[in-house]
């Protein structure tokens, strides 16, 4: 008599679907660090239009900076005589790559042994915490030149990263910081770098 083929059991499990989902959970790890680590700055990459322009007079020129700040903060690129300011909203690949490196360089400075700190890693920690919460709430965006400097009398400061460069073209993380909504910058001139730590 031919035997009958061995039929599954309903409810039975397979012995190859525990094996085929952590084959699937690897490369999604893979893919996931490879896509942070390199392909950001080795793939064609198009970051999409910038904000459209709006022109800026030059003068005067004491003001400059912060017409122009104004303008990128209203999701405008800036156009001033013959020079454009151009600004790109922070997305996608940009955006991961931002909040990555931000958590690590938190994470590094809150290890750091007390006797190590200074008021410089002071200060930096303070910047870093305000362009989380900045980047967190949609608030930073990119650029690939750098922007003339605000008024130093006016409060504010920029903060600059580079994200990657691809084509010979580099994209700037760029966060625009009021020292008077993060008043945390300005105490790490003084506090004490051992206890430090603004939340």
């Amino acid at each position: 008599m031919d035997e009958q083929p061995t039929l599954p059991q309903p409810g039975g499990k397979s012995k190859g679907m525990p094996l085929l989902a952590l084959i699937a959970g690897v490369l999604v790890i893979s893919y996931t660090v490879w896509r942070l680590q390199y392909a950001a700055n080795n793939l064609p990459y198009d970051p999409g239009k910038p904000y459209p322009t709006t022109e800026i007079a030059a003068e005067p020129r004491a003001s400059l900076g912060t017409r122009v700040r104004d303008a990128i903060l209203g999701q405008h690129s800036a156009h001033v005589q013959s020079t454009s300011h151009q600004a790109w909203p922070l997305f996608g690949l940009e955006r991961e790559r931002a909040i990555r490196r931000l958590n690590e360089w938190l994470d590094d400075a809150r290890k750091l042994p007390k006797e190590q700190r200074t008021t410089e890693t002071a200060t930096q920690l303070a910047i870093h915490v305000a362009a989380q919460k900045l980047v967190a709430a949609e608030r930073a965006f990119v650029i690939e030149h750098e922007l003339p400097p605000p008024a130093a009398a006016d409060g504010w400061i920029y903060w600059t990263t580079l994200l990657f460069e691809a084509k010979q073209r580099q994209r700037l993380l760029c966060v625009a910081i009021d020292t008077m909504e993060f008043p945390f910058v300005k105490a790490a001139e003084t506090a004490d770098p051992a206890t430090f730590d603004p939340r």
